[in-house]
């Protein structure tokens, strides 16, 4: 599965390891506020439609029973 994913874009592998990407910004040393979806910047579309990419190859990869089981799940 590492391979298969890594061969469409290498850094896929990065958010199935590391978790998907949330538009946020730091306040202070340590809360975070997620962003409104008028404060995205193209980079957070970008990296938005990653995650939508990473999900679309993980859900192609299921028989079809197990997919019809969590396709109502967010």
């Amino acid at each position: 599965m590492k391979s298969s994913i890594q061969s469409t874009r290498f850094d896929f592998w990065d958010i199935i390891t590391d978790g998907h990407f949330v538009s946020s910004w730091r306040r202070g040393h340590e809360d975070i506020v997620i962003k409104l979806k008028s404060e995205y910047t193209q980079d957070d579309y970008e990296r938005l439609q990653k995650n939508s990419k990473v999900l679309y190859i993980l859900q192609c990869a299921l028989d079809d029973e197990i997919f019809n089981q969590i396709s109502s799940c967010e």
